[in-house]
């Protein structure tokens, strides 16, 4: 349901500090645990037509997300974006399985 960032790239690139009254969580996924920061975060995501939406979502901000559960599957990954974000976003999404490819379509850019 939530969306998953690395704490370390969003530090590097200077898009989240960490407060004194921020405070470390401890959660579990895949049956291991991780320690994350939950901050809100606004995103703008565009479809493919060139239309953008923006919601406002907590994140959870990972520490060591290389050594995190989120990494398990695809170690490559930076961010998993769960449910929640889109189910604010309302967006149709076509999954090419083949192609390792998703896209998005807002329902009010559909000609």
């Amino acid at each position: 349901m939530y969306v998953y960032i690395d704490l370390n790239f969003l530090l590097q690139r200077n898009l989240l500090t960490i407060e004194a009254e921020d405070y470390e969580q401890e959660s579990n996924h895949l049956n291991r645990s991780f320690i994350f920061f939950a901050k809100p975060f606004r995103f703008s995501v565009q479809d493919q037509n060139g239309k953008s939406k923006e919601v406002e979502a907590y994140t959870l901000c990972i520490k060591n997300w290389r050594k995190s559960p989120f990494v398990a599957i695809n170690p490559n990954r930076t961010a998993l974006i769960g449910r929640g974000l889109f189910h604010k976003l309302a967006p149709v999404v076509h999954l090419d399985f083949a192609a390792r490819q998703t896209e998005i379509e807002f329902h009010d850019s559909i000609a």
